[in-house]
């Protein structure tokens, strides 16, 4: 992807945080993921697969 190419998709997506009638607070790592095998929880992963598919949706090529 060219850095225009990038710069397009960032614009499709990107959300001003004023704009939100939520401002949502982040977690913290412990809050994400399951410290003793540091896979992520079940929250986080949902969260996780909603983004990507969003993201797909709207053409960016994800390589596994």
């Amino acid at each position: 992807m060219s850095r225009e190419q990038a710069n397009e998709f960032v614009k499709k997506i990107q959300v001003p945080r004023e704009k939100l009638e939520v401002q949502p607070k982040g977690k913290s790592f412990e809050e994400c993921y399951d410290l003793k095998t540091l896979t992520p929880s079940k929250e986080y992963s949902t969260i996780h697969e909603s983004a990507k598919k969003k993201l797909a949706d709207l053409g960016f090529d994800f390589k596994t």
